[in-house]
């Protein structure tokens, strides 16, 4: 990828998403759908206030019903900068004397959903940003109303990536490669996690201004040394590196709020033959899950040959409950890479594979972020052998 500028989503993307959520709730048989966690408010209407998300004070949703235009609902101080950035129509709210539930209750009743069929978040991977109480509340104003579950027609849309948010998956993903030259970049005796860490974000975040998109840290997790090597993803700690420790890193950064995520390992002093063959497995077994990431195969097929091709390569038990999963406006998506998941993949999701195993000197995972095609597409470029710092 050039350092040019990447294409905007635009107002045109955002109303095509909007077109074919409505075709999904039509098939769903719902009215309408109202949606108030970030990623879900922001991938449809393309409106981001970061102060506000930090805060459980004031309601934001977005309202999309099965025909018409849809509706944001946000504060009053922020409703004409909504309106010019969403290009929808705005309700705004002033007082903070009614509650989360009474606020979507009136919205819902003013545009004739009082006795509709109304999705919410309520599916698996999601989360209502109120609390249970004013959901409670909602269905007190609205007894004629059911509240269903919205998501299974909001990730059959979501699922789906298109060019301009691949091409932000891919900056992502070259914000972990910075953070990774960084942390692997020089020798490392001496040094704790901590100060490795900061390290990795001083270096990612850099990465998004040549393209014209904004590269935010999303989390670090990190762990050496012996008895180290089950903390999948915990933080940084103070412990200073030793020769011999594996310094094992899963970063994920953000570009426009699409995400990164996917780990590397080095070695102080150098990896052992043992840690380079272990590792060779683990990228062997992972290689194998990143093949079968074509339309039309099922995710739990992949889980199943990842576990068979681990099984005779004699790995170590894949821990950590699943192989992989979904990415995008959030760190981790549907689909999961287990045995019981239902998905048959489509062209443009994107998947992560991450089978990873749990030894004495070390973790060992060679995680890939993946577009779904005919070839499947490694946005994960980075080389997944051990270094030596």
């Amino acid at each position: 990828m050039t350092s040019a500028p990447l294409s905007p989503i635009d107002h045109a993307e955002r109303h095509g998403r909007v077109a074919r959520l409505q075709t999904a709730m039509s098939q769903d048989g719902l009215d309408a759908i109202v949606v108030t966690e970030r990623a879900n408010v922001e991938y449809l209407a393309g409106f981001s206030v970061p102060p506000l998300w930090s805060s459980y004070t004031r309601l934001l949703a977005a309202l999309v019903p099965a025909s018409g235009p849809p509706i944001l609902l946000v504060p009053g101080f922020i409703a004409d900068e909504a309106a010019t950035g969403s290009g929808w129509r705005v309700e705004a709210y002033d007082s903070l004397e009614s509650g989360a539930g009474s606020l979507l209750a009136d919205l819902l009743v003013a545009n004739g959903l009082a006795t509709g069929r109304v999705g919410i978040e309520r599916g698996p991977e999601s989360r209502l940003a109120m609390a249970v109480g004013e959901l409670d509340r909602v269905r007190e104003r609205l007894p004629g109303a059911d509240l269903a579950d919205g998501m299974a027609a909001l990730w059959r849309v979501r699922a789906i990536k298109s060019s301009t948010e691949i091409e932000r998956l891919r900056v992502a993903c070259l914000a972990n490669e910075a953070g990774f030259a960084a942390a692997f970049g020089r020798w490392r005796e001496g040094h704790d996690e901590r100060a490795v860490a900061a390290e990795i974000v001083a270096a990612g975040v850099p990465v998004g201004p040549g393209h014209g998109v904004w590269v935010q840290p999303g989390w670090i997790g990190i762990t050496s040394g012996a008895g180290g090597y089950a903390r999948f993803v915990s933080g940084p700690r103070e412990r200073r590196l030793e020769r011999g420790d594996m310094l094992w890193a899963d970063l994920g950064f953000t570009a426009d709020g699409y995400w990164s995520d996917y780990c590397r390992a080095a070695v102080v002093g150098g990896p052992t033959n043992r840690q380079v063959d272990r590792q060779r497995r683990i990228d062997e077994a992972t290689s194998a899950g990143v093949v079968m990431c074509r339309p039309g195969v099922a995710t739990a097929d992949i889980a199943r040959e990842v576990r068979r091709v681990s099984r005779s390569l004699g790995l170590a038990d894949l821990g950590f409950g699943r192989l992989g999963h979904g990415i995008g406006l959030t760190a981790t998506e549907p689909p999961s890479m287990v045995e019981h998941d239902p998905t048959i993949l489509e062209a443009g999701m994107v998947v992560t594979i991450e089978p990873a195993a749990s030894y004495d000197d070390g973790l060992y995972c060679a995680e890939q972020i993946v577009v779904v095609g005919e070839p499947p597409v490694v946005l994960s470029t980075e080389s997944t052998g051990l270094r030596s710092i």
